[in-house]
């Protein structure tokens, strides 16, 4: 578990700031960029990974209520998985597999680190998260678990049924 109990996304609290090897630095070449800030409880594994000559895109810890992920380049996908590290599914770009879990969080665990319940199973892209700290997610009529980014974009639909609507007008 990091520290990073009751931190919001979006909130860059508990980073440390890494500056890039070589190989990043050819990566980023374009956008100048030299250094990056890394959530401190898996800046040593993100150190590590580039010390294996892996190019990262992205990371974060999950703050103790949703995954954490280490994207890489799509190139050093086999690299990853070489590794030992285990792909994680994105439902942003369904097939691709440069997505992956930190080891320093295996096993992974599937509780809040806020609130302590379950994390639950987007019914459409598969992404997780926790509704008791994130008050987007819905159910819908049948109890599946909808996150808020496809709640929004089938909330309109007329077949869509929203479980919490019917149960208030009761």
């Amino acid at each position: 578990m990091c520290k990073c109990k009751h931190t919001e996304s979006g909130v860059y609290e508990n980073q440390v700031v890494l500056d890039f090897p070589p190989h990043m630095l050819e990566h980023y070449k374009e956008s100048g960029k030299t250094n990056i800030n890394v959530d401190a409880c898996i800046a040593d594994e993100i150190k590590d990974l580039w010390a294996h000559g892996i190019r990262t895109t992205g990371c974060c810890c999950g703050h103790n209520w949703k995954f954490p992920y280490i994207g890489v380049v799509p190139d050093d996908i086999a690299k990853m998985k070489a590794l030992g590290y285990k792909p994680q599914y994105n439902p942003w770009r369904p097939p691709n597999e440069d997505t992956f879990f930190p080891k320093v969080y295996y096993p992974y665990h599937n509780e809040c680190g806020k609130c302590g319940d379950d994390f639950v199973m987007c019914e459409n892209c598969e992404t997780t998260g926790c509704p008791e700290c994130n008050p987007g997610w819905k159910q819908d009529s049948e109890g599946a678990w909808l996150c808020p980014e496809c709640y929004n974009a089938l909330k309109d639909c007329p077949d869509f049924y929203q479980k919490d609507e019917e149960d208030e007008s009761k």
